[in-house]
């Protein structure tokens, strides 16, 4: 047996499992959700992969990176259909596609310095749970298999020997690749370790437009080309945005937001015009400015139209409550989050989430913005309720339960449970010193100005802990 017999049903994509496995490019959930449709044995489907058991075994136990071009390969081969992993045709994984036809093309590399992966090193194993794609050589992967891209030296040239761009989908694929690869490594890794090379992601991505826009290559972009490169640029420009947020760099923050709106507009995409506004919203609740926050809500509204994906409708609802809530109009929340509800029991039947969103937006995620809701409104029972659903239910990422956590000891301290209150906030201070995610200790620095019970030990100890941050 080399290939499969047939295509499977539809209905095996819209399958929750497997439409996860899609969303959030899990490619060995998705080799063992197909083999069991399948009925196969690993050697079996190692058969119809082309390759051998054990390395099948070791990519479906996530001990196995892979290469685009692997990824690419192996859907091909097992039927699974590329625009549903996001991929294009044959070297599109080429990052922002910036070659010279008779040079050598762009490269990723890791960071420089120390850390940096030799050649000599094994392929690093990835995170639990998870595997991320790598390029074809080790030395270019480092230790935490994290790699930033950039031009080779012969293909940054300036004018005088400017690098020549291939004009097709396939660059804007490949920047985008890029982006939402990072946007699924962000939840677990320090802000830090990703926001340089998200930065130089953005510069990059600007550079190929500004080539292609400038004439710098053979031929003339169409607008279709043109536009897939803004939005490229968005994705790149607006991941950059919510790192600086983590980072607690509002200015920088605003700048890329705003980068990210006008190139989405510029390229056409509503949809991402109205994921980067959102985004927006959400920062700038975040920030204390719950009147501009629903100000932007409104305008990602208008972006999305009469009809918008269940899954824009929810997260756009579910902002725009936190806008309410913290603005104290507690009927307004409501009404939103019971639009949100609404969303998302249609979304429940849609599948996999719309791009440009990576995660599905569930009842889990819902009842963590539910709970925020009832923390700005004062309503500590229902918000502890609620946020114990989405920390036990929805298993966040280790960030996200950081930011949940901020919000428990809140939500605590109102009920008079002082001691619980600051077992929370010193398990999110420990997410955020662990992730350096100033967000989080700026949450949890809040959190002790806000409190204005008994000064016991526990406090004592969490004081000193806070006082460290800035020592």
């Amino acid at each position: 047996m080399t290939h499969p017999p047939e295509r499977l049903p539809p209905r095996f994509w819209a399958a929750p499992a497997v439409a996860a496995a899609l969303a959030e490019g899990d490619v060995p959930a998705l080799l063992d959700e197909i083999r069991r449709a399948r009925g196969w044995t690993q050697a079996q489907l190692a058969d119809v992969v082309g390759y051998s058991q054990s390395w099948v075994s070791k990519v479906v136990r996530r001990r196995q990176p892979l290469t685009v071009d692997q990824v690419r390969e192996v859907s091909v081969r097992l039927g699974v259909p590329l625009q549903l992993l996001r991929f294009g045709a044959p070297g599109g994984d080429d990052p922002a596609a910036v070659r010279d036809p008779g040079g050598p093309p762009a490269v990723l590399t890791p960071p420089t310095g120390p850390g940096r992966a030799r050649p000599d090193e094994p392929p690093p194993q990835s995170p639990p749970g998870r595997a991320w794609i790598r390029p074809d050589e080790p030395a270019a992967q480092s230790p935490t298999g994290r790699a930033r891209i950039r031009p080779d030296e012969s293909a940054a040239r300036g004018p005088a020997g400017s690098a020549r761009i291939r004009l097709d989908e396939s660059a804007a694929q490949s920047l985008t690749s890029v982006t939402r690869a990072r946007r699924r490594q962000e939840p677990g890794t320090p802000a830090r370790e990703l926001a340089r090379e998200a930065v130089a992601h953005v510069d990059l991505a600007g550079r190929v437009l500004g080539h292609v826009l400038g004439d710098q290559v053979p031929g003339r972009a169409d607008a279709r080309t043109a536009g897939h490169l803004r939005a490229g640029l968005s994705e790149a420009a607006g991941f950059a945005a919510w790192l600086h947020g983590d980072m607690q760099d509002l200015g920088t923050a605003r700048g890329y937001y705003r980068l990210a709106v006008q190139s989405a507009r510029q390229a056409g995409h509503p949809l991402l015009a109205a994921y980067m506004i959102g985004s927006r919203a959400a920062f700038e609740v975040e920030a204390d400015d719950p009147v501009l926050a629903l100000t932007l809500v409104a305008q990602a509204r208008r972006e999305l139209g009469e009809r918008p994906p269940a899954t824009a409708g929810a997260w756009l609802a579910s902002i725009e409550a936190l806008g309410h809530a913290a603005g104290r109009d507690a009927e307004a929340a409501g009404t939103a989050l019971r639009r949100a509800e609404s969303a998302i029991a249609a979304g429940e039947r849609s599948g996999a989430p719309p791009w440009p969103w990576v995660f599905p937006f569930d009842q889990a995620k819902l009842a963590g913005y539910r709970g925020q809701v009832s923390v700005r409104l004062g309503r500590a029972e229902e918000a502890r309720s609620a946020l114990s659903e989405s920390l036990s239910a929805g298993r966040p990422a280790v960030k996200q339960r950081g930011v949940l956590l901020t919000e428990m000891a809140a939500a605590q301290a109102m009920a008079g449970r002082h001691e619980e209150a600051f077992q929370s906030a010193s398990s999110a201070l420990t997410v955020g010193v662990t992730y350096g995610s100033e967000r989080i200790i700026h949450r949890a620095r809040r959190f002790r100005r806000a409190y204005t019970g008994p000064v016991t030990a526990t406090v004592r100890t969490f004081d000193e802990r806070l006082l460290a941050t800035i020592t």
